[in-house]
């Protein structure tokens, strides 16, 4: 039997498991029939989604990088800000004029987490 997880350093940046498609549209299909909204495609959805949070994420950037008191562990945090941050990008959402130029250099510096 083949592992779902793919080791970070096969993966390209985008990819999370092998074979989760199935299941996780196996599980979309019935949360609809069980009257669950379901945005298909989610894509419009996501990026009005971050769109609606982007005057917030510079806040949440600071407290999360910076804040002693995030309850996270450093590494940790590291790792979603990151990710919140790939997400931006991977679905067309600019984050011009939202978060300074120093920050965003600081992010790509840490893409590598």
């Amino acid at each position: 039997m083949q592992s779902i997880t793919v080791r970070s350093a096969a993966a390209g940046r985008a990819e999370w498991c092998r074979g989760a498609y199935d299941a996780l549209l196996a599980e979309i299909e019935h949360d609809y029939t069980q009257g669950c909204t379901v945005h298909r495609p989610a894509l419009p959805w996501w990026q009005a989604r971050l769109r609606s949070e982007r005057d917030r994420l510079y806040e949440w950037i600071i407290w999360l990088a910076c804040d002693d008191a995030c309850p996270l562990p450093l590494q940790e945090r590291r790792q979603w800000l990151v990710a919140v941050l790939d997400a931006y990008e991977k679905l067309g959402v600019s984050l011009e004029n939202v978060l300074p130029v120093a920050l965003m250099r600081r992010f790509l510096q840490m893409s590598d987490v």
